[in-house]
């Protein structure tokens, strides 16, 4: 359960770090995936927290941009979500 959690906050803030450092598209989807998939290994060799993380990321990535522009306030629902695993 809590590999869950912490491999989507992770991903998130992974994903949102390398979105505003490379911006979006599909090259920067492939470069957020490899890093994402290696950073949770180096973590963690389960397999959920990997899945999570990488699949996490690249949704932040892939998914269009709401309206008024991303916030760095984006994580806080994933915070929020990881709290009842503590």
């Amino acid at each position: 359960m809590i590999e869950v959690g912490l491999g989507c906050t992770i991903g998130i803030v992974v994903g949102d770090l390398l979105l505003h450092w490379l911006g979006a598209g599909i090259w920067q989807a492939a470069v957020v995936l490899l890093f994402s998939i290696l950073l949770a290994r180096f973590l963690d060799s389960g397999t959920i927290f990997t899945t999570q993380l990488g699949l996490q990321s690249l949704l932040v990535v892939l998914l269009p941009a709401p309206a008024g522009g991303r916030s760095p306030a984006a994580s806080t629902p994933s915070w929020a979500g990881c709290s009842p695993c503590w």
